[in-house]
């Protein structure tokens, strides 16, 4: 006979093979458009082969500088370099790598929480991380955030377990576990800083394993810069200059208002108030939860300097930059919800948003499971434009594009991005320096306010001469006027 710890460890261990099972059996052929997940493939790609890590590579514009790096970090490559080098480009091998992460993670939610929240919310957390469907939409995406969260997760567990026993071996542990997490994505460079912090004002007896790991970490990150140097947007935020509670107050409304997401509310979701109310809910709970810890650790310090630097980071992310702490917020929640001094109280709004959470969840699926994907890559027309860029082309040829990564993955050829701004003169520039040769673009561009350069292209034929379209996608010939 089971005791309670262990039934309630089968049963994680049962939720998370459940989660899994579902993910796995209703993924979806093909990824969307959005070229973000091809600069990680392609540097998987890359270090499978044993080719240079940022070939063919992406010609950095800082007319855009938000848009993205000349590369991303390591991590995140890492995980799927595997797949890479056994499969290929097979996106389904990319995608169940993700998967394996979401189900490892859920059991690691799970063992962090049951020592902190009652045994059933410490299922009832992983379990809707698993089955939310933003989560479930994720499943199509061959992206870093899920893995962030799982490895931040994990960082904790081990940074706890090196608090316990401050030995040399979960010294490193923990050191390693926290540059991986900044590998993933360097937004978490802030938990360098948070754990410098908490180590300079710990406990004596962690005085030397803590610099062996705090050393450990900022050497790797600096060697892994050093392999990967990176003209990152980044450097941007040197420059800003504004007003700390415009910004914090500019930079937070959306991803407070980006909630949503969790449960991808349509129009003709019967319960878009109910999940509009949740959707509310869940911030304003969890800093209610923050704010009434009673002992402040490095999880809050790393919390605040999280929400603090997306708040300042100037491009939107959407609900993609709270993935990495989302547990952590799911904790407070459940944190402000148990300990609402009166029972009955405690239990009518516990079990409220339970109800709520619930039904929301289950009338999105009903709904809305099977939505065909919107913007294949695996579509014929993309296809066909891919395979003319890689076949009729040059293989020296550097396009300007849209999404000029997926055209690094799929054609080999490399890109620079069009800016985010009306600069002509600048940006017809900046294609000569870097020796543009030709340019695509999607018909529906032009329809766009902030695509000027896609009617500039229609306007002035002289320069851009259309030679391919396939239901929208196009090429052109780009030639350089005399100045």
């Amino acid at each position: 006979m089971l005791d309670r710890q262990r039934r309630f460890q089968l049963a994680s261990i049962l939720l998370c093979a459940g989660v899994f099972l579902f993910h796995l059996f209703t993924l979806s052929s093909g990824t969307m458009w959005g070229d973000d997940w091809t600069m990680y493939v392609n540097h998987a790609m890359n270090m499978a082969q044993g080719r240079s890590y940022t070939y063919p590579g992406y010609i950095f514009n800082p007319m855009y500088p938000t848009y993205a790096p000349t590369a991303y970090p390591a991590g995140y490559p890492l995980l799927l370099t595997p797949a890479a080098a056994i499969w290929g480009l097979n996106l389904t091998a990319f995608k169940i790598v993700n998967l394996l992460c979401l189900a490892g993670g859920l059991y690691l939610i799970w063992h962090w929480l049951q020592s902190r929240v009652h045994p059933l919310t410490a299922l009832v957390i992983p379990f809707f991380i698993g089955m939310s469907p933003y989560f479930w939409y994720m499943r199509d995406h061959i992206l870093s955030d899920v893995p962030h969260m799982i490895f931040t997760v994990l960082f904790f567990i081990l940074y706890e377990r090196w608090q316990r026993k401050g030995d040399w071996r979960s010294a490193i542990a923990v050191g390693l576990a926290l540059v991986f997490v900044c590998m993933l994505r360097s937004i978490s460079l802030v938990l360098i800083a948070a754990f410098g912090l908490h180590w300079i004002m710990g406990p004596l007896r962690l005085r030397k394993s803590g610099a062996m790991a705090l050393g450990l970490a900022a050497g790797i990150w600096l060697l892994h810069n050093a392999l990967v140097p990176s003209n990152s947007y980044f450097q941007m935020l040197a420059g800003l200059k504004f007003r700390v509670v415009d910004r914090l107050y500019d930079g937070l409304r959306p991803y407070a208002q980006d909630f949503d997401a969790l449960f991808r509310l349509w129009e003709k979701n019967d319960l878009m108030a109910f999940g509009k109310i949740m959707a509310t809910l869940i911030p304003v709970f969890s800093l209610a939860g923050l704010l009434s810890i009673r002992r402040w650790t490095l999880l809050e310090t790393y919390v605040v300097l999280y929400v603090l630097v997306i708040a300042f980071f100037p491009g939107f992310q959407g609900f993609r930059y709270l993935v990495g702490i989302f547990p952590f917020l799911l904790y407070y929640m459940a944190f402000f919800l148990e300990n609402i001094p009166v029972k009955r109280l405690r239990l009518t709004v516990y079990s409220i948003v339970l109800i709520m959470t619930t039904a929301v969840t289950v009338q999105w699926y009903v709904q809305n499971r099977n939505a065909p994907m919107v913007g294949n890559v695996l579509e014929q027309n993309a296809q066909n434009f891919f395979a003319y860029v890689r076949d009729s082309l040059p293989s020296d040829a550097i396009l300007v594009a849209d999404r000029p990564r997926i055209l690094a993955l799929y054609a080999n050829r490399k890109g620079t991005v069009y800016p985010d701004a009306n600069h002509e003169k600048e940006w017809l520039d900046w294609l000569n320096l870097n020796n543009v040769t030709y340019a695509t673009k999607a018909a529906w561009d032009n329809d766009k306010p902030d695509r000027y350069w896609a009617r500039y292209m229609d306007e002035h034929p002289d320069q851009f001469k259309k030679i391919f379209e396939d239901r929208g996608l196009q090429v052109y010939k780009y030639t350089r006027t005399s100045d």
